[in-house]
């Protein structure tokens, strides 16, 4: 059993010697900050010990950065305490956040008994700038990104890919072009997608190594809708204005990405009036200096959303967040404010019978995927459901439909808002009407028997007069009267 085992051990000595005789070395590229691993398998048996040199020049690999005894504790540079290690069950040297002064040659030692192998081990270092000129890796949307991935030369032969950060190897494009002369890229027009570690792929000698960058995109979140729906008395509604990405950075890297100035505008629906100011921030200032008590702005450094206390018809419209930057670039998110309203006509509290229109609207045209929805509580018919936002009730009211009505407005089957509205309803007042009515006929009435009785007592005095007329006997009044007879005078 020893005969065999010490034959293996021997036959694998004399081929790692043969290697390092004929010079060869291992080379492996690592980026600064992060973990590499200089590979050796396991050799030897169980009492094998490990030495670990490292030198800036291949001729002079003689300061011992790891060892470690098959028998003691192991030992490590102080320099390199704590960031050097063995793999487990393996003789590979692990170096954690590498630094610039970890770059250069380093010698694997192996001993057992009188057999020893060692092998040689290059680590080179490669790394991605930016040759963007002013903020490097803290760019604004719509401008471009260009990146090149630079690394040591050495003997093995290098190619070099692009990974984005949705982890997928890039191909030009539109928006994307690769330079293989000088191993960069050009990202043009940057979205707040394009945000995330950019990684440069190094493959040689079967192996690979990631270098990577992380690049952010300034830029509006998403994440919040551009089309807010509100109605009149809704006690506070937030505008969203938060940058990406997540989370979103304060106003001091703002400010050293070129940041000047961020204002907030109002534009009513009429397009008539012009945009007004509402709130602003220069360089220096602190975020918040609102020009209208109505508009309050985040407490958070990194939050430009503003609220709205107190909603009313007039807020409808469009509110525009707006960032300058010093070179020029604007960038802009605007929020649509649409407040629900209802008009009743005639305006007034309506009577049993009395024809009434009750309009919901937005004061504006509604576009094809948004539908208005009035409900009320018939007295006989229970829930009410009608499509539109126009009741017309030419035949009258009835006091069946009085009571609370709601106006909702949908997308799809989603409610964006609603407004409740009170439709009063009450009895004409028949009461008074009919005391009018019944006052009327009595004074007609009296007024008619009057009139009767006026005449009935007109006719009377002139059928007594006539009367006394006929009876009174008429006498001739001559100077000289004579007796008439039948035969003459």
């Amino acid at each position: 059993m020893d005969f065999n085992q010490n034959l293996v051990t021997l036959i694998i000595t004399s081929v790692f010697l043969t290697s390092c005789e004929a010079g060869s070395e291992t080379v492996v590229y690592g980026q600064v900050g992060t973990e590499v691993t200089l590979p050796h398998s396991k050799w030897g048996g169980h009492k094998v010990n490990t030495f670990w040199y490292f030198g800036s020049d291949s001729s002079m690999i003689n300061n011992e950065v790891y060892s470690e005894t098959y028998s003691g504790a192991p030992r490590t540079d102080p320099s390199r305490s704590g960031r050097v290690s063995l793999a487990p069950s393996e003789k590979s040297l692990r170096i954690k956040n590498l630094g610039e002064k970890d770059f250069g040659f380093y010698r694997c030692l192996l001993r057992e008994d009188s057999n020893s192998i060692e092998t040689i081990y290059r680590l080179s270092r490669v790394t991605v700038i930016s040759l963007n000129l002013t903020s490097p890796f803290t760019l604004i949307a719509s401008q471009s990104l260009s990146l090149q991935c630079v690394y040591d030369l050495t003997s093995v032969s290098v190619s070099v890919q692009w990974v984005g950060p949705q982890n997928n190897q890039l191909q030009q494009d539109g928006r994307l072009s690769l330079h293989t002369h000088n191993n960069s890229l050009t990202l043009r027009e940057l979205t707040a997608n394009d945000t995330g570690k950019w990684h440069c792929r190094l493959k040689y000698d079967d192996r690979q190594t990631l270098a990577s960058v992380q690049v952010t995109v300034i830029d509006f979140s998403s994440a919040y809708p551009s089309t807010i729906f509100s109605f009149p008395g809704a006690r506070s509604l937030l505008l969203p204005c938060l940058l990406s990405p997540s989370p979103p950075l304060p106003l001091s890297s703002l400010r050293r990405a070129g940041l000047l100035a961020i204002k907030w505008t109002f534009t009513p629906l009429s397009l008539s009036l012009s945009p007004s100011p509402l709130l602003s921030l220069e360089t220096g200032e602190m975020w918040g200096n609102s020009l209208n008590p109505r508009y309050i702005s985040s407490s958070l450094p990194h939050n430009l959303s503003i609220t709205i206390d107190r909603i009313q018809e007039g807020d409808a419209g469009n509110y525009t967040c707006s960032l300058f930057f010093k070179d020029g670039t604007v960038l802009q998110r605007t929020v649509e404010l649409n407040v629900l309203r209802v008009v009743l006509s005639p305006n007034a509290t309506l009577f049993e019978g009395q024809p009434f229109n009750l309009t919901c609207d937005l004061g504006r045209p509604l576009t094809p995927d948004l539908q208005l929805t009035w409900t009320y509580r018939h007295f006989l018919q229970g829930l009410v459901s009608v499509k539109g936002g126009v009741v017309s009730r030419k035949e009258g009211a009835t006091e069946q439909e009085k009571g609370r009505w709601k106006c909702s407005i949908k997308k799809g089957n989603a409610v964006l808002t609603s407004v409740e509205f009170t439709l009063r309803i009450e009895r004409a007042p028949v009461k008074v009407w009919l005391l009018v009515l019944v006052c009327s006929g009595v004074f007609l009435f009296l007024s008619l028997l009057l009139l009767l009785i006026c005449v009935l007592r007109r006719c009377r005095q002139n059928h007594a007069f006539r009367r006394t007329k006929k009876r009174k006997t008429r006498y001739c009044r001559c100077k000289h009267p004579q007796p008439k007879t039948f035969y003459g005078p």
